[in-house]
């Protein structure tokens, strides 16, 4: 798609009124002035209302209101691809243990809470190991099937590397205690055998491992949870937030994948007042009238209750971005943070001084700043 775009724009032809790209295509289309227009310039974009993700248009923004891309539920991407905890409520029924749904409510839903419900789950069955294997009978504490799962839980803490100066353009951050305590924490939550299972293949997955019921634990996408492939589940399930570090920390961070599609009005746009007036009507209509259909959707079979619903609007008024992520500047450093943790390495630091150059770099190629 963007290869399309940029014939049209070299072209100049006003071909497309918007275009969606993926978050992860940030340097390309994201913070390209040449290529977008700044969507706080266009007056038909009511971004102040409620039909608006104002805790995304506030990290994107940059310098003094430049804002190249956003989210909208024009596209439901921008709500359904939260990065999300689902959980198996048999099995917590079963073991004697209530849904986590008051902890979420009182602010207590913990890293440190988590890993105590996922110790009553560990158990090795009559397998020899718990290496993942389709016909094992191990059950696990959560099982995810890629980096982006301890990634996500990470961000949960609500910090992030990459902040905005006094001039409001990103800069890494100095201060990076708080992500190191998270990080060692979700060390101890990930490393303990059986604690935690990451795979992905076409025959068996982190996935394929939670349908069997032999996780408490799963991380997911929150549109997902209306899948056939989930709802071919025999047991119940709910949803929650990713849990935040400490019970002190302000509210929980549901951060949008980078893989989401956000908004762009490409520099060719004869009538981007026009096009403003359109999507902005649509994400109206879309916020107030689908997300809630959409929710009753997404409970109709595994989590067929008010507290889910409850949990899905708590994610909608916490969305949030990763900006290093979604700008693609610290995916990669995050990921090998990740798997440092499945390992019970708590070598955030060292490792980040290995790589703290090159982010440096990709900062000030990326926004021109130091």
């Amino acid at each position: 798609m963007y290869g399309i775009l940029s014939k049209t724009l070299a072209a100049g032809d006003d071909v497309y009124d918007a275009a969606y790209f993926p978050l992860n295509f940030a340097g390309k289309t994201a913070f390209g002035s040449d290529t977008v227009l700044n969507l706080n310039g266009i007056s038909t974009f009511l971004f102040e209302e409620s039909w608006w993700n104002h805790t995304f248009i506030d990290a994107a923004t940059l310098g003094d209101g430049i804002l190249y891309t956003t989210i909208d539920y024009c596209n439901l991407m921008g709500y359904c691809y939260a990065n999300v905890l689902t959980f198996n409520k048999t099995m917590m029924d079963n073991l004697g243990l209530a849904a986590p749904y008051d902890l979420v409510r009182s602010g207590g839903w913990t890293y440190d809470e988590m890993l105590s419900y996922m110790k009553n789950a560990v158990n090795i069955g009559t397998d020899e190991s718990f290496s993942i294997d389709i016909n094992g009978t191990c059950t696990y504490g959560f099982a995810f099937q890629h980096e982006e799962a301890p990634t996500a839980m990470l961000q949960g803490c609500g910090d992030y590397l990459i902040v905005k100066d006094e001039n409001n353009f990103p800069v890494l951050r100095e201060d990076l205690t708080r992500i190191v305590n998270a990080s060692e924490k979700l060390t101890d939550l990930l490393s303990p055998e059986g604690n935690a299972v990451m795979y992905n293949t076409a025959e068996l997955s982190g996935f394929t491992v939670f349908l069997q019921g032999r996780a408490m634990f799963y991380h997911t996408s929150l549109g997902a949870a209306h899948s056939d492939k989930f709802r071919s589940a025999e047991f119940e399930y709910g949803l929650l937030p990713m849990p935040k570090l400490d019970p002190e920390q302000k509210q929980y961070a549901t951060n949008i994948s980078q893989y989401t599609f956000a908004l762009n009005i490409p520099v060719t746009a004869s009538d981007p007042e026009r096009t403003g007036r359109i999507i902005d009507y649509i994400c109206y209509l879309s916020y107030n009238d689908v997300i809630p259909v959409l929710q009753e959707a997404l409970c109709y079979k595994g989590m067929r209750d008010e507290d889910s619903i409850e949990m899905m609007n708590l994610m909608l008024e916490t969305e949030t971005i990763d900006l290093g992520v979604c700008a693609g500047l610290t995916y990669d450093f995050l990921s090998k943070i990740a798997n440092n943790e499945l390992k019970g390495k708590k070598e955030f630091m060292s490792t980040f001084e290995k790589n703290s150059k090159t982010i440096r770099k990709n900062i000030d190629k990326l926004f021109g700043q130091g």
